[in-house]
């Protein structure tokens, strides 16, 4: 019991805060949810059935309890999840495709600027006093431009 106490004193206020609000949140959120099949809080109507209502209360502490105890254990690795230091199995199958996808698109990107690119070079070299040419000319430089732009936003994610 001292090692409880003094793991309890350790803990402190946090543990109150971070641990068992949450947990006591989730199993009375979790009874009234599934309250229609487990016909618990029907003890509520009745007064005559006080030992039943008390016993209700027990196994919300108890839970609550646990999993607050669950959750302080958990805390780092939680946190570090969702930092982006660790990758779960199933969340790094769906950033592998989220990845692949995004350079696929980078990569397509890319190709359409240096296409665009070619085709400037090219048409700077015959454009000489044609205004159709240099009208052509301004709108292959203004998508170059677009394109370098949204390339650039995309680098950055």
């Amino acid at each position: 019991m001292n090692v409880f106490t003094s793991y309890l004193e350790k803990l402190g206020s946090n543990f109150i805060v971070s641990s068992m609000v949450p947990s006591l949140a989730l199993v009375i959120v979790s009874l009234i949810a599934f309250d229609p099949t487990l016909i618990s809080l029907s003890t509520f109507k009745d007064f005559d059935d006080t030992p039943r209502l008390i016993l209700l209360g027990v196994f919300v502490f108890v839970l609550a309890v646990i999993i607050g105890f669950t959750l302080t254990a958990l805390n780092t690795f939680i946190l570090k999840m969702f930092e982006g230091y660790i990758k779960p199995f199933p969340v790094r199958i769906i950033y592998s495709l989220s990845h692949r996808k995004h350079l696929r698109r980078a990569r397509r990107m890319s190709e359409q600027r240096e296409l665009l690119e070619n085709q400037i070079r090219d048409l700077r070299k015959r454009v000489g006093n044609d205004p159709i040419l240099k009208a052509e000319l301004d709108g292959l430089i203004e998508q170059h431009y677009k394109a370098a732009a949204e390339y650039g936003l995309i680098r950055r994610r």
